[in-house]
């Protein structure tokens, strides 16, 4: 389960609308959820505010920021090189 503290961190990197991008990650991964739908936004925004449980899900929440975080350091890589 995602703590208050774990929330307020991640918030910072993910910003909003998150939730779509989670489930494009669950989606990749082929995970669907119990009925063998694919998740909802409002089921994603649930794990995240520590409603309930859901390891894929926040498997998938913590890839993302991972994901945005090496996207952030090459661009600034990107940038210092630019200005060299």
């Amino acid at each position: 389960m995602i703590s208050a503290e774990e929330r307020k961190a991640l918030k910072k990197d993910l910003g909003y609308n998150y939730a779509p991008r989670v489930i494009r990650i669950l989606n990749e991964k082929g995970l669907k959820n119990s009925r063998g739908n694919e998740y909802s936004t409002n089921s994603i925004r649930q794990i995240f505010n520590g409603y309930d449980e859901n390891l894929d899900i926040e498997l998938a929440i913590y890839q993302l920021r991972d994901d945005i975080r090496e996207k952030k350091a090459a661009l600034q890589k990107a940038r210092a090189a630019s200005h060299s």
